[in-house]
């Protein structure tokens, strides 16, 4: 039993059980590893464990301090974010202040949704970094009495994010932590955290989770197996991707996957420029629904090659789309899978290491054009 839904990752959820049995409780843990997979579900479940006032090893959820813990309300709680910049800000050790009614309320509507589902994403307007005056914050709060028996929790989400001024002040927070005390730093982007601070704490890494078990907890969604399938696969392993994916049209996705690879099959240079200034737009505007794109463009090709090698209409993504799969097969009997999903692949590690999106879609369409669309003579 736990408080929170989690799902899967019962390797890392027991060796938090195991912490709590053997009194080995460390004062800093980094949950690190794909984004979604239940980093930041597993670090609230853990701060559960350790408030609860049953004798057990587990949540109970029937405690006073379980149930304001459900509501991320519990006084020995804290969550860090990342958070817009707020420049009337004159007091440099409180980050909530100088901060709009509207802006206060966004944060609490998004608090109140990651109580409803652990696996939402917090995302707030214009949040780019946490800043040094949210450390100082904690700094400030951590050593003071609490009125609540149990451990202090500080979970510091997406721990990357932190300023350089303010990964420096948390370190010297982690080098004299306070009594009863537990710092947990989730992360996707292990490698940009100081070495200091990784070394500091006991690390947990966190998989992508299946598609299978990511498709079983979506049944109750009001979509189709089809769109259910293809929504799980391009999460990517994650949870909080995928609950986003079921709030999106996503047959547009497919519809604008059809459209752009018919119009590099048919290499109309007007449409295709046409192309790349809408994508150019999709990525500025919203970079996640980019990527989706990207990926299901991927799947697409990779949907050919199965079929090339005799895999069954139901193995398919695209599935629905068989026909025109079936009809590119056919027609494009020497295409090469494995480099365009490198050219794709490519494509979203350009764009992560912030190269000009222009020049990396016009190389992309090119080489799906000649490793995909080209006949041999």
């Amino acid at each position: 039993m736990t408080l929170f839904s989690i799902l899967d990752q019962q390797r890392n959820l027991q060796a938090l059980k195991n912490t709590c049995k053997n009194e080995r409780i460390a004062n800093s843990y980094l949950f690190y590893g794909n984004q979604g997979a239940g980093m930041e579900a597993l670090a609230l479940e853990y701060a559960a464990m350790l408030n609860c006032e049953s004798d057990g090893l587990e949540a109970c959820g029937q405690c006073p301090s379980c149930k304001r813990m459900s509501k991320l309300e519990h006084a020995n709680l804290q969550l860090v974010y990342p958070l817009k910049p707020s420049s009337s800000s004159k007091d440099t050790r409180d980050p909530f202040s100088g901060l709009k009614d509207e802006q206060i309320e966004e944060i609490q509507d998004e608090i109140q949704k990651k109580a409803e589902n652990p696996y939402y994403k917090i995302n707030l307007s214009k949040a780019r970094s946490i800043p040094i005056s949210f450390i100082r914050y904690i700094k400030k709060n951590i050593y003071l009495s609490s009125r609540s028996n149990g451990w202090k929790v500080v979970i510091i989400l997406d721990a990357h994010l932190m300023t350089n001024q303010a990964a420096n002040a948390f370190l010297k927070v982690l080098e004299e932590p306070p009594k009863r005390s537990v710092f947990i730093l989730t992360t996707s982007k292990i490698s940009e955290l100081l070495p200091t601070i990784k070394s500091r704490c006991q690390q947990l890494f966190f998989p992508p989770l299946k598609n299978e078990v990511m498709l079983a907890a979506l049944s109750e969604k009001e979509l189709d197996q089809d769109q259910l399938k293809l929504i799980t696969n391009l999460a990517g392993g994650s949870f909080s991707e995928a609950i986003r994916l079921c709030q999106q049209n996503i047959d547009e996705i497919k519809k604008k996957t059809i459209e752009i690879l018919r119009t590099l099959a048919r290499w109309d240079k007007e449409a295709v420029y046409n192309y790349l200034d809408d994508l150019q737009k999709l990525y500025k505007d919203d970079s996640k629904a980019f990527l989706q794109l990207i990926r299901s463009i991927n799947f697409w090709f990779r949907d050919a090659a199965c079929l090339k090698a005799g895999a069954d209409q139901a193995e398919l993504i695209h599935n629905d789309q068989f026909t025109q799969i079936k009809n590119f097969v056919e027609n494009y009997p020497d295409f090469r899978p494995d480099k365009v999903n490198k050219a794709l692949e490519n494509c979203i590690d350009l764009l992560e290491r912030n190269v000009y999106i222009n020049l990396v879609l016009i190389e992309t369409f090119f080489k799906i054009r000649e490793y995909a669309f080209k006949r041999k003579k």
